[in-house]
């Protein structure tokens, strides 16, 4: 067997060099099923790359389900240094990958490490060294596995100068796209880390560039589709220089890599159902589930609750417990899960600092109906029941439910309008897969408020608008389909454009 063996000799110059399969690495245990093979790509500059440690702490004890990808394109068990380029290095990766592994035992973990120190995000565009090295040797560990996600943390060369920190998000949103259409993967999960919690990082003067190219990681990691951002905030780093993490920061950093990796996945939303369900009670008749917390839910449309006061709300579930809901008209609010001693919601202030957005701040409210009452609400700030809380809608009416489905319902038209005219307005695949997402997610609410509606109009007794909101509101059940069909036909069009 012949293998490439690539070697980095200066900055983003490489040489190619053939071996014989003599060479190989030692025989690892390889899953038959290579969608058992879970492959990252790891990229960046140093602090993926693992800087050379100071310390010596490199982990050294292997995991028989953690593998990299050598220098002669081999899978070998993984212990520190992830790297091909040093004899001395940690970096997140291995952290992350035992983490996983021992999260998800019925996989195994693999690492193909391409970042290298010093690098900007530019010499990661696509038609570059990096970035076709990138390509060569996913393809090399999509032999035998799946590519999963990719780590990313980089950033602090191109906080150098002042025209390469503002363009920094529109350049990795670029690498993103570029990457998923060339992978063919277009969920794939992008995790980005923030840089070290320095004195020159945190610093807020306008001139910081540091901090600017930081607020744009955290941008691209929160805001992007399928994108994570990971916090590094109480990270040891190493005080000399402030740029790199220590070699206990570095796991740190792949622990929260491997638990937003899992966010971005949906694991943690499914560890959420699953505990949601060993407490809610099922009407078997309907299927529907209650959760005295939480709310309604029916399986086939989870992670869409029905909240008594909020109304339909999407979840998102975190490592720490914490959820977060997405209400389509009051916005985002993180909440603890059975937090407390009254069953209830409780809701989180959001910290303005980006770094920390986990919850721990003080709760100010408890979303929580007591026996008898309608609307219940503890604010906790005032030690104090109330039964309103600001621009919380309680749905009753026919006319409420069906208002709030031709509202989604015009979300939807919107999305497919982008997508059919994609190429007129400029969208690159990303754009138009999101396109795709929010109409499906439109779509879901247009449907559930629908039948919100139509169920009121059921029990309109003799009404004279009986009939009117139930005729309205199969119109629009009809409808639905048909139009967010003919927006996936567009994107699959454009898909098939774009790789033909």
């Amino acid at each position: 067997m012949v293998v490439v063996m690539i070697r980095r000799i200066f900055s983003s110059v490489f040489v190619f060099a053939v071996v014989t399969g003599a060479l190989v690495a030692q025989s690892v245990s390889i899953p038959e099923d290579r969608e058992n093979f879970h492959v990252f790509l790891l990229m960046g500059q140093s602090n993926m790359e693992g800087h050379p440690s100071t310390d010596g702490a490199m982990d050294k004890t292997p995991h028989p389900r953690v593998l990299k990808l050598n220098a002669w394109n081999s899978w070998e068990v993984a212990v520190d240094p992830i790297t091909n380029n040093y004899t001395e290095a940690v970096g997140p990766g291995l952290a992350f990958a035992k983490k996983l592994a021992g999260l998800k035992e019925d996989v195994s973990v693999g690492l193909v490490p391409v970042a290298y120190g010093g690098t900007n995000i530019t010499q990661w565009s696509k038609g570059s060294d990096l970035y076709n090295l990138t390509l060569q040797l996913a393809a090399v560990a999509a032999n035998e596995g799946v590519i999963k996600g990719v780590l990313w943390h980089q950033g602090e060369h191109d906080a150098i100068f002042p025209w390469d920190a503002g363009a920094y998000a529109d350049r990795l949103f670029k690498l993103i796209d570029d990457l998923r259409t060339d992978l063919r993967v277009s969920e794939l999960p992008f995790i980005v880390g923030g840089l070290t919690h320095s004195p020159e990082h945190l610093e807020e003067d306008s001139g910081n560039l540091s901090s600017y190219v930081w607020r744009r990681l955290h941008r691209v990691g929160t805001t992007g589709f399928k994108t994570g951002y990971v916090r590094s905030a109480g990270v040891p780093y190493i005080e000399d220089d402030d740029l790199h993490f220590s070699s206990d920061g570095q796991r740190m950093m792949g622990e929260r890599y491997c638990d937003e990796f899992l966010r971005v996945d949906g694991f943690w939303q499914e560890q959420t159902k699953a505990l949601l369900d060993e407490e809610a009670i099922l009407d078997e008749e309907t299927g529907w589930k209650w959760h005295p917390s939480i709310g309604i839910y029916y399986d086939v449309n989870f992670p869409y609750i029905k909240h008594k006061q909020l109304g339909w709300l999407i979840l998102d579930a975190y490592a720490d417990g914490s959820l977060l809901f997405s209400s389509p008209i009051n916005g985002e609010f993180r909440t603890l899960l059975n937090d407390g001693d009254d069953n209830g919601l409780y809701i989180y202030r959001q910290n303005e600092n980006p770094e920390i957005i986990a919850p721990g701040d003080t709760y100010f409210v408890n979303l929580v109906a007591e026996p008898g009452s309608e609307i219940a609400i503890y604010d906790h700030q005032l030690a104090e029941w109330s039964e309103t809380l600001l621009e919380a809608p309680k749905f009753e009416s026919a006319d409420d439910f069906y208002y709030n489905s031709e509202k989604h319902f015009i979300d939807v038209q919107i999305a497919v309008d982008r997508l059919k005219n994609g190429k007129l307005y400029g969208l690159n695949w990303m754009e138009m897969t999101e396109s795709l997402k929010n109409a499906e997610k439109s779509r879901i609410y247009t449907i559930l408020y629908a039948q919100e509606s139509f169920k009121a109009a059921l029990e309109m007794e003799e009404s004279p608008l009986k009939d009117f909101w139930l005729e309205k509101t199969m119109e629009i059940i009809d409808r639905i389909d048909a139009i967010f069909i003919q927006g996936q036909d567009a994107w699959a069009q454009y898909t098939a454009d774009l790789f033909s």
